[in-house]
């Protein structure tokens, strides 16, 4: 988009001052003349309290040069008493008066124009033109004319025509450049803009113009070059130098960057942008140690804001996914955020957000509430974040609480009735679970992924209450609505298996749902343990052992259930083993206890 920068600079005079000009150009009278033009029906001589008039059309006669004097001065008078109407019916009778006088074309053109008229407005202001083309003001309304129809080549020749008429102006010549931008003329453009500068002298706005479109027009060298001159023009200012360095980042020239970034410094030692940007490039050539210097400068600075510092730890957070060793580090530059913007919640994010990566969730749940304490950081994203951290933790009786708190301020938000909902389901108060889901449903239903996990739970829960009846309706509106929607056979079937009913049509159930995704762990243990309860412990076995070649081996529900069914088929030690690597896993202990018990 083309900014049009001397819109605010140079302002243009209004319509009344353009009127006024014409008037001292074309009709020159006082109430002195009109009575001797009244008396003797002739253009009186000049005389010291009188102005003299210049009607353009020579050839009216006495009486006609009368009438139209009256026509005008009234509907002079009505355009001074804001009479818009009026003043332009008396302006089209002076036109059938005198239909070439170019101050009534001017006026009439100019009603047009503020009417949307464009078409009119032309018609007028260009018989204005034809009998002074000389007249900056005509030329000026034509110009309007032509930005109002969005026609760049009658833009562009009314602008060369106000160019003529006034060549130094800077306005018209910014204009202009900036009409050959839009019609592709970037090379006219330049030209324009260097023109300028000659009137104008060394100036910013036009440099950066320059560049811009060098830059668009991926000519490298030139913008490179206008750069350099930049920096020689404006040596006080360290933006070129920045600008350069950051040019030659982007074309992967990192020495060259980090050159200028240090002239930078040299001019400004404490420069935290440059001393931000110098990090980031050693870091990607692994020159930690002098990366890590130059970031602890601009993480520590209280000239630079906290969005910059969250958008290079942004990047720290990545690369701690495949280098931990760096998370000492990331620590030490969190602490430092913190100090430096403590009022700021932000900073309590960021270093939650790593915290949460570095296993410390509960040092992360601090943090975000910290957050939540300050201005701006009561925000949803955060408190969800404190709900997960809950049900990680698998604290019920707090997630309800946060839960609770999060319904106060966001009532509308259907995650907190989901996590509500959680808290209860954990504690078996499943009538409680079931009305926090039903309430959020309503809000859920914006969303089609979020509803369906609303029907899921809902599911679930009437399943957990005893409510077989509801559950399965649940589940069929999951399964009707989407063909697609594994998840929901897999749980329906299982749940069936649970309850040791339809089990053939829960075995069609998983079928559907392995088609669907057929090296999914968990729908293969579904398949097992529907197996199991139809007593055919061969066919568990395969399924159950599918599910162990998929992953499952780390599941401690899916390495109890194969020591179940290795048991059925008489393999007791190989049962024993699957059942104390579920309890190393987090397996239910006692239950699974239990069962090795009744080994002895």
């Amino acid at each position: 988009m083309v900014t049009r920068l001397f819109s605010t600079v140079i302002s243009n005079q209004s319509h009344s001052a353009i009127t006024a000009v014409w008037n001292l150009n074309y009709l020159k009278l006082s109430s002195v003349f009109i009575l001797i033009f009244a008396l003797s029906g002739v253009i009186a001589p000049a005389q010291e309290d009188t102005l003299e008039v210049r009607i353009p059309d020579a050839e009216l006669s006495a009486e006609t040069q009368y009438r139209f004097a009256q026509a005008f001065f009234e509907a002079q008078r009505l355009k001074s008493i804001g009479n818009e109407e009026e003043a332009f019916s008396a302006f089209m009778k002076c036109a059938e008066i005198n239909p070439n006088h170019p101050t009534v074309n001017f006026e009439l053109g100019n009603y047009y124009l503020n009417e949307g008229n464009t078409a009119k407005a032309k018609e007028y202001l260009n018989k204005a033109l034809a009998v002074d083309d000389s007249n900056v003001w005509v030329a000026r309304s034509l110009w309007e004319v032509s930005k109002r129809e969005f026609d760049k080549s009658a833009e562009a020749e009314a602008l060369r025509r106000l160019m003529r008429l006034d060549e130094a102006n800077p306005e018209y010549i910014w204009e202009m450049a900036m009409v050959h931008l839009e019609m592709g003329e970037p090379d006219s453009a330049i030209a324009k803009m260097d023109r300028l500068e000659v009137l104008l002298g060394p100036n910013t706005a036009l440099t950066d113009q320059k560049i811009r479109i060098y830059l668009d027009e991926g000519d490298y060298a030139s913008a490179e070059t206008l750069l350099k001159e930049a920096i020689q023009k404006f040596p006080n200012q360290s933006e070129y130098r920045g600008r350069l360095a950051e040019f030659y980042k982007q074309l992967g020239r990192k020495d060259e960057a980090i050159q200028v970034f240090q002239e930078i410094l040299e001019i400004n030692p404490n420069d935290p942008r440059a001393h931000m940007q110098v990090a980031e490039m050693l870091f990607t050539q692994n020159k930690v140690d002098s990366a890590q210097y130059h970031l602890r400068k601009a993480i520590g600075s209280k000239d630079l804001g906290i969005d910059p510092k969250v958008g290079v730890m942004g990047v720290f957070m990545q690369l701690a996914d495949s280098r931990p060793s760096v998370l000492p580090f990331a620590f030490e530059m969190l602490d430092t955020i913190i100090s430096v913007h403590p009022h700021d919640p932000k900073a309590y994010v960021l270093k939650a957000d790593f915290s949460i990566r570095a296993n410390r969730p509960m040092e992360s749940r601090n943090l975000w509430r910290k957050a939540t304490r300050l201005p701006g950081g009561d925000k949803w994203v955060v408190w969800q974040e404190i709900l997960k951290t809950d049900a990680q933790l698998a604290w019920w009786d707090s997630l309800q609480v946060d839960a609770e708190n999060v319904l106060e301020l966001y009532p509308n938000q259907p995650g907190g009735y989901f996590f509500l909902a959680i808290s209860h389901l954990e504690r078996q108060q499943y009538d409680e679970a079931i009305a926090a889901l039903e309430d959020g449903e309503l809000y859920a239903m914006g969303s089609p992924e979020l509803h369906q996990q609303f029907i899921m739970e809902l599911a679930r829960a009437h399943h957990l209450a005893g409510n077989y009846d509801e559950s399965d309706d649940y589940f069929k509106q999951l399964v009707d609505r989407n063909q697609y929607d594994a998840l929901a056979r897999n749980n329906w079937a299982y749940y069936l298996a649970l309850r040791e009913e339809k089990l053939v049509f829960a075995m069609n159930l998983i079928d559907q749902a392995i088609e669907l995704r057929p090296h999914e762990a968990n729908f293969w243990d579904t398949k097992a343990w529907i197996y199991y309860r139809m007593k055919n412990d061969e066919r568990a076995f395969e399924a159950i052992e599918k599910a162990i070649e998929y992953g499952g081996s780390s599941s401690p529900d899916i390495m109890e259930h194969r020591g179940d069914i290795l048991s059925a088929l008489g393999r007791m030690d190989e049962a024993r083993s699957a059942w104390n690597r579920a309890i190393q896993l987090g397996g239910n202990a006692d239950r699974i206890r239990q069962k090795l018990d009744a080994l002895q």
